[in-house]
């Protein structure tokens, strides 16, 4: 091996000095003829016959210095340079084509690293964690709908840690976003996370600052935390550095917590997490689930061994309690779990990308078919002075090389200026959002994408090109060479393929498109238009401070009631579309057998204020609304939807019926005062569920936020309702939005896969319009004397342009029945991200026909009206 690998370095040392040999080598044969001369002359021969004479004793002196340059350099590596610099000054001598290909190629190769660029971040590179293959989710299964739920109960948790030997930690958090935290006496924003002491070492996490909490910080019983960790984005923003913010006090929902530590930077896990504080053993009921577990696995136990472990301790506890009946455990990759939502879009945008990148090197491959045949005569010429057919293939496939690497090159660059917009426009929910961009693994898939390309569209031209009629070409003098082999059939095959990829890319993007549109103008149930939306968090401790809450968002929307242009204004304690989730509970009705946990759908419950439903303009179909009078002192009352009014009560009247979410004897009913219409409140794409409305009046809920609906612009109420805030309580934060803004956010995903989708489909159907047209240039300047004959022998332009024409459709139509076929089997397995659209529906399917087909009758049109314009004499002339 090291011989091996000195004589490579000898050779090469000796390539790069093979100037100076050479010059040495002349120099020497030179030499070596004069003394051969000078020793003739001597002996009486004249200088000429001398002359003659040593050349004839010296040899041929080309073939001489071809075998010393055998000996002193790498022959392989000194081709491949000669190749390459012909390839370049090749490529010089029309940079009209070279631009073109590498401006073609370079797209689709900037495009798909882009988009692989945010695939690999999101799913394929590992989380940010030590040993991140071993931390998973630790998830109730329900039976009842087959799907995992990440919330568990703490009862649950508890036994899962004593019973289960595959984890080598465990830990439980809980919490909420956007909690009231006091620092530097201000009021603002932050997502707090309750955790057990395992939290940090699940994910081998270490303090940037300070420490992290151990055993001896967890609080007992039922005693407060005193010290917290925040984030070091959140130290950054609020004490200059993380060192600052070690010892100072902050307060979290009133709270008072010592911040003794600063995570690394990056992590936020759960979600985008603030601030993290010690908590005690989780406690409550099995039948409530509102703690979160994650874990580590042992060294050397697998994903499978662990769910099959922690299943069967799961199926013991659903006999055991009643409560788990239908539940049991699941244990999810936790990188499996933040990206499941949104794995098929980013495949899918791959595979629309990478379809893309075909029909590019389709479309080189047919430019490089018609650009060799204006070099017949060259290749030719090379073929016939000696040169084998692995010598051209190899050539030719350089040149393919260079236009490859540089088209890399230039798409490298361009997909760094793509992947800021890709991350713009991505919805706000994808995961690891802050962390996509062009990395290591990008810029080798980049490469290793050129290389493929070069072989997509470089090997089939080569191949073809190879294949001489020497003979025939060189009687023609080259100036309409041939390829044997049939080289109209590639080209046919290729425009096949590059219309077949369009019609399915078009007829994906028209079904988004169209699922897209219906979802914007679903019903939701309720207005969006003018609502102002006022995020705020009232921190309580006491009875007496939930008093004091209720008051508080009672005098401040009565004093926005009164402001001019304020149509209504009311609260709710949980946001909608998708803002805030809220889990299905059991629900109970007076008067009806109780169903076990889980036999019938569960029910979302609501807390709002009176003219909650006027502000969002929600219909009431029976009773009344809340109403001032809804004190807590009155006997409870609630509202339902007719949804739940449907399941609840058929062919009955639920008014005056009485309800409660919990099956505790001490928990009071409450009677239904009204049915209001459905309203789709967590996913416009969903059917409206059952939703229970109680009055924050009465104590339910928590802090809320305020909706106010205007005649006027929504964001000029904001600093009003900002100044009544702040009179009523100044350690109130606010943050603002619209319900027109949410509603945006909520069908982000299927916008942002619908854009690029669509984008990829015009790009898709230009490149196959310009395919056609170089093929169909390409066949009618292959047919120039078929042509012009016809024209000789009595054909009008006509009959020249139908003949055309005809050839180039039948090769689309060929293409649209294969894209068609194509497109309705990936409609059908992209059937999951359709609203309210068939995978069967026609429009989509005919407007890519239309699209494609119209395109391709332009793109053959030139070539024809050029051939009908062909004089027969002239032609005949000139072949």
């Amino acid at each position: 091996m090291v011989m091996k690998s000195r004589r490579f370095l000898r050779r090469l040392a000796q390539w790069m000095r093979f100037r100076s040999y050479s010059a040495e080598l002349a120099e020497e044969v030179a030499t070596h003829r004069e003394a051969i001369e000078r020793d003739l002359i001597a002996r009486g021969h004249s200088p000429a016959e001398a002359r003659d004479a040593a050349r004839r004793a010296m040899g041929n002196e080309t073939m001489m210095r071809e075998e010393a340059r055998g000996v002193w350099l790498w022959p392989r590596l000194d081709t491949f340079v000669a190749d390459v610099r012909y390839a370049f000054r090749n490529l010089a001598r029309s940079w009209g084509f070279s631009l073109g290909t590498v401006a073609v190629l370079a797209l689709g190769i900037g495009a798909t690293v882009a988009i692989f660029s945010v695939v690999n971040t999101v799913l394929l590179r590992p989380l940010p964690y030590p040993d991140a293959a071993r931390i998973v989710s630790v998830e109730t299964f329900w039976s009842t709908t087959g799907r995992a739920s990440q919330g568990v109960s703490g009862p649950d948790f508890l036994d899962w840690k004593a019973q289960s030997n595959v984890f080598e930690k465990m830990a439980v958090l809980y919490g909420n976003d956007d909690d009231v935290t006091i620092v530097n006496d201000r009021a603002v924003f932050a997502n707090a996370r309750y955790v057990s002491a395992d939290f940090f070492p699940v994910f081998g996490q270490t303090a940037v600052a300070g420490r992290l909490p151990t055993e001896r910080d967890v609080p007992a019983g039922q005693a407060e935390a005193t010290i917290a960790v925040v984030a070091h984005h959140w130290a950054v923003a609020h004490f200059g550095s993380a060192d600052a913010a070690i010892g100072n006090v902050i307060s979290v929902y009133g709270s008072a917590m010592e911040i003794v530590g600063v995570s690394a930077p990056g992590f936020r896990y759960p979600g985008n997490s603030d601030i993290w504080v010690p908590s005690g053993a989780p406690s409550g009921n099995r039948d409530d689930h509102p703690y979160q577990a994650v874990a580590k696995l042992k060294p050397g136990v697998s994903l499978a061994r662990a769910h099959a472990a922690m299943r069967t301790i799961g199926d013991n506890l659903a006999r055991q309690h009643a409560e788990n009946r239908h539940t049991t455990v699941a244990v999810t990759s936790l990188q499996d779990r933040l990206t499941g939502n949104v794995q098929v879009m980013l495949w899918v945008l791959m595979a629309a990308v990478l379809a893309v990148l075909l029909i590019a090197c389709a479309n080189i491959s047919n430019l490089l078919l018609a650009r060799a045949a204006a070099r017949m005569r060259e290749i030719a010429l090379r073929a016939a002075l000696g040169a084998g057919r692995g010598r051209l293939v190899r050539q030719l496939l350089t040149e393919s090389c260079v236009l490859g690497l540089v088209a890399g090159a230039v798409g490298v660059f361009l997909a760094f200026a793509l992947v800021p917009g890709l991350v713009a426009m991505s919805p706000a929910g994808l995961p690891r959002l802050d962390e996509i961009r062009v990395d290591t693994t990008a810029l080798l898939f980049a490469l290793g994408l050129s290389l493929v390309s070069t072989m997509l569209f470089g090997l089939v031209p080569a191949i073809l090109t190879s294949r001489l009629d020497l003979s025939r070409l060189l009687k023609q003098g080259g100036a309409k060479g041939v390829t044997s082999g049939g080289g109209p059939r590639p080209r046919a095959a290729l425009v096949i393929t590059e219309v077949a990829l369009s019609v399915i890319l078009l007829a994906v993007a028209g079904l988004l498109l169209q699922s897209f549109q219906a979802l914007q103008h679903v019903n939701l149930g309720f207005t969006t238009h003018r609502v102002l939306v006022a995020r705020t968090e009232y921190a309580v401790d006491t009875d007496a401070d939930i008093l004091r809450r209720s008051r508080f968002y009672a005098e401040v929307l009565d004093r926005l009631r009164a402001v001019p242009g304020v149509d209504a204004a009311a609260g709710i304690s949980f946001l909608p579309l998708g803002q805030e989730h809220r889990d299905a509970r059991d629900y109970f009705i007076q008067g009806q057998p109780d169903a076990q946990p889980g036999e019938r759908p569960g029910v979302e419950l609501y807390p709002i204020t009176p003219d909650y439903f006027k502000t969002l303009e929600v219909p009431l179909r029976a009773g009344r609304d809340f109403d001032r009078s809804d004190t807590p002192e009155r006997p409870r009352v609630a509202i339902i939807n007719e949804a739940l009014a449907r399941i609840a009560f058929p062919n009955v009247s639920p008014i005056g019926k009485f309800i409660r979410t919990n099956q505790n004897n001490n928990t009071p009913w409450m009677e239904i005062v009204g049915v209001v219409g459905d309203t789709r409140w967590q996913d416009p794409s969903s059917a409206p569920p059952l939703m229970l409305f109680v009055s924050s009046l009465q104590g339910a809920g928590k802090s809320l936020a305020i909706l106010v609906r205007t005649s006027l612009d929504e964001n000029a109420l904001a600093p009003v309702l900002r100044t009544f805030l702040r009179d009523g309580n100044p350690n109130v934060p606010v943050r603002f939005d619209t319900m027109d803004q949410l509603f945006a956010d909520a069908v982000a995903s299927p916008r942002f896969r619908t854009q690029v989708i669509g984008a990829f489909a015009v790009l898709a159907a230009l490149l196959a319009a310009v395919g056609i047209f170089s093929v169909l240039a390409y066949l009618v300047g292959q047919r120039t004397r078929e042509i012009a004959v016809r024209r000789a022998v009595g054909a009008g332009a006509r009959d020249v342009i139908r003949l055309v024409v005809g050839q180039g459709m039948r090769l689309v139509a060929i293409g649209l029945v294969l894209g068609l076929a194509g497109a309705l089997a990936v409609a059908r397995l992209l059937q999951g991200l359709l609203y309210e659209v068939s995978p069967w529906d026609v429009g989509p399917y005919l407007g890519a026909l239309v699209v494609i087909g119209v395109a391709a009758l332009l793109a053959t049109l030139v070539p024809a009206v050029r051939a009908a314009a062909i004089t027969p004499l002239i032609a005949l002339q000139q072949e």
